[in-house]
């Protein structure tokens, strides 16, 4: 190979590489975890335990994400969402 072959050669490489990256944005990562929290082992009265939270529900959206806890036995529908 010639000399001005490998010039081209080593100048198409860099530009062939930086035109592979991906073009296509990929959508903000979105979903709901819920969490079912108990507490085996403890010496606490039924009344004592009350006050702790029983669930944990963690919301992500994109950058942000959000936590709910409830110390009751709450259940979100499967079709319930919180939007924020």
């Amino acid at each position: 190979m010639t000399d001005s072959r490998i010039r081209l050669l080593f100048l198409l490489i860099p530009v062939f590489i930086l035109l592979q990256g991906n073009t296509k944005a990929t959508p903000p990562f979105e979903g709901v975890i819920n969490f079912r929290i108990a507490y085996p082992g403890t010496k606490l009265t039924k009344s004592q335990l009350d006050l702790f939270p029983k669930t944990l529900t963690v919301m992500i959206k994109g950058g942000k994400s959000r936590n709910q806890s409830y110390a009751l036995h709450h259940r979100r529908k499967a079709n319930e969402r919180s939007e924020y």
